[in-house]
């Protein structure tokens, strides 16, 4: 590769390009002349995982760079270590959700002295407390007021904190809200989530911030009894995140003790605030989403014995998800996603094509929520293609959670519910109409993060 001393470079080209198509090229690490933070603007391939659990980095793009007009490119997230000059955990955090949103769907591109100046005004007392101003760290209101102004609408969940009387503080988060659910919604989603982790150690005196990528999934026991209205997040055994000052894809188990970790916190008792930035025009949360699809399968069991009258063709189907229903074995994963994702998925898929057919006329908005209904048999499973959904409903994302009209399909076993405008009056209320399927059937979920082979 060398001539007289001088590189071959037609030869070094020839050789980094091979080095793509043999799926070699890992990623690029920018290196900062600081001691303590020599990591800068980073991309990290995602590792080829073998082991019997199913790690799954979820949120990925493909990051695209050029040497001696080689073109390198590798799927993979962010990476940076904070410099406690220009900011701190949380700085990176958000540069690391942003850099994604950026790469992925053309967004802005924001640096980390982007970020620091967005928070910083208005300053504060937290912001004040460090030099160069923020460079301490930040407090949520501080990332939010950032996240606002970079074109997101953001939003949080919190935990209540709980004072001992010795001075230490835990957290327990509201009934009904657990905060891996929270996550796995997001994650599915393809939007980063921001964590906000208490000390974990009584030597700490601040928090800290890592940003959550992807999940672990494992298969649990046939024997295992899932609770009423379960959610896909009882297959995940930690969540995949970055953090600044210990490197990529780190597992971040669910409950502290259980299952392999690298880190010294975990989800549950350590994770007391949640973060996400949000498209903007999305105004009803994941789990509100969630809630109307549960009513509409609710409403469904206590009418199914009229529908079965009215149509026999698909009767065992029905009885099978009303018994699934009744037992708790029905399982619900909620994603965000485009409308016309949404009915290109359904297009491809192998949903009987009476439903199409009906599905891909509907006028759908920008963004829809979709839940997906399987069977706990048919989604305990580590392998993503063997996996397969027997009913979905989808929502509106871009109207509010108090409106009635937010429900736009709702497909069961045997049936296919639409709520649409009359194209003669358009400023009426959503009309209902309802279609029996001559023919049903199992279709394939939604596969997002790893490869379709998998």
């Amino acid at each position: 590769m060398a001539t007289n001393g001088q590189v071959d470079l037609i030869c070094l080209i020839k050789w980094l390009e091979s080095v793509i198509s043999s799926n070699s090229y890992l990623g690029y690490m920018v290196i900062r002349p600081l001691e303590r933070a020599p990591i800068g603007r980073s991309v990290f391939g995602i590792p080829q995982y073998t082991e019997f659990s199913s790690p799954n980095v979820l949120v990925r793009a493909q990051y695209e760079t050029h040497l001696l007009g080689a073109q390198l490119k590798v799927e993979g997230t962010p990476f940076m270590q904070q410099d406690a000059r220009v900011g701190a955990c949380a700085h990176v955090s958000i540069w690391m959700a942003a850099r994604h949103l950026h790469i992925k769907h053309r967004e802005g591109w924001f640096s980390t002295v982007d970020i620091a100046e967005r928070a910083s005004n208005p300053t504060d007392v937290t912001l004040a407390s460090s030099l160069p101003s923020g460079s301490g760290g930040l407090n949520l209101n501080n990332m939010i007021r950032a996240i606002r102004t970079m074109g997101r609408e953001p939003i949080v969940y919190l935990a209540n904190e709980q004072t001992a009387q010795d001075g230490t503080s835990s957290y327990s988060w509201p009934e009904g809200l657990r905060p891996e659910e929270v996550v796995v919604r997001y994650i599915d989603s393809g939007i980063p989530v921001i964590l906000a982790i208490a000390p974990w150690d009584s030597s700490q005196r601040e928090g800290h911030a890592v940003t959550c990528f992807g999940h672990v999934q494992v298969t649990l026991p046939a024997s295992f009894s899932p609770m009423r209205q379960c959610t896909h997040a009882i297959f995940c055994d930690a969540l995949l995140v970055n953090d600044d000052q210990r490197g990529c894809y780190l597992r971040m188990p669910i409950s502290a003790g259980i299952g392999e970790s690298n880190l010294p916190y975990s989800v549950w008792p350590n994770v007391y605030g949640i973060l996400i930035s949000l498209p903007s025009r999305v105004y009803i949360k994941a789990e509100i989403a969630e809630a109307i699809a549960w009513n509409l399968v609710s409403q469904f069991a206590k009418s199914a014995e009229k529908l079965i009258n009215i149509s026999k063709s698909n009767e065992d189907y029905v009885r099978m998800y009303l018994s699934a229903i009744g037992n708790n074995l029905l399982i619900a994963r909620t994603y965000l996603t485009p409308g016309w994702k949404y009915k290109r998925r359904i297009y491809n898929n192998s949903l009987c094509d009476q439903a199409k057919a009906i599905l891909l006329k509907l006028d759908l908005p920008r963004f829809v929520w979709v839940t997906e209904y399987g069977l706990f048999s048919d989604l305990n499973q580590t392998k993503v293609l063997s996996r397969k959904i027997i009913s979905h409903v989808v929502v509106d994302a871009t109207t509010g959670e108090y409106w009635r009209s937010a429900q736009l399909v709702f497909h069961a076993p045997g049936f296919l519910f639409t709520w649409s405008h009359d194209p003669q009056d358009e400023c009426g209320s959503y009309q209902q109409r309802i279609w029996a399927l001559s023919t049903d059937n199992p279709y394939a979920p939604r596969v997002r993060g790893r490869s379709q082979s998998q």
